[in-house]
């Protein structure tokens, strides 16, 4: 991983712990396994998991709409695809 992803990594989970709080929040770039794709770069594929009660009583979409919203300047800048897992305390426990 070089500089530029590992500091594109901080910015993600940096932009989602500012916004929400935050229990356990876990950034993973895997642009390497997009090799090839459209629209591939270096830091253009990440993984998140994030674990924040701010997610209590949301539903799955609304979860993912906060994030992308929390993200959307990342996106602007090159951020091409996000997998997310998003729960609750109780969720993650239960995982």
């Amino acid at each position: 991983m070089s500089i530029d992803e590992s500091a594109r990594s901080e910015q993600i989970k940096n932009s989602i712990c500012n916004f929400l709080n935050v229990i356990f929040c876990e950034v993973k770039n895997v642009s390497e396994d997009h090799i090839g794709h459209v629209n591939h770069s270096q830091d253009s594929h990440f993984e998140v998991i994030v674990v924040s009660p701010s997610f209590t009583g949301l539903s799955k979409i609304s979860r993912h709409r906060m994030i992308f919203k929390i993200l959307d300047e990342h996106f602007k800048l090159g951020l091409h695809a996000l997998s997310m897992k998003l729960w609750t305390e109780d969720e993650y426990k239960n995982q």
